[in-house]
């Protein structure tokens, strides 16, 4: 599943919820196949550091 899919289907998640009296959700995805350093989850040369 790609990025853009995973985001997509949160976003269709959400609207359900939201149908639902539901107005606030944080959901988290997670990928146990990718192992990486935590201390850095996103980064943008030129631009500071990013942590979700």
């Amino acid at each position: 599943m790609t990025v853009e899919d995973t985001q997509k289907l949160l976003r269709d998640v959400e609207h359900k919820l939201v149908h639902l009296g539901i107005g606030h959700v944080t959901i988290q995805t997670e990928d146990p196949t990718h192992l990486h350093d935590e201390s850095i989850l996103c980064k943008n040369d030129g631009i500071e550091d990013h942590h979700h």
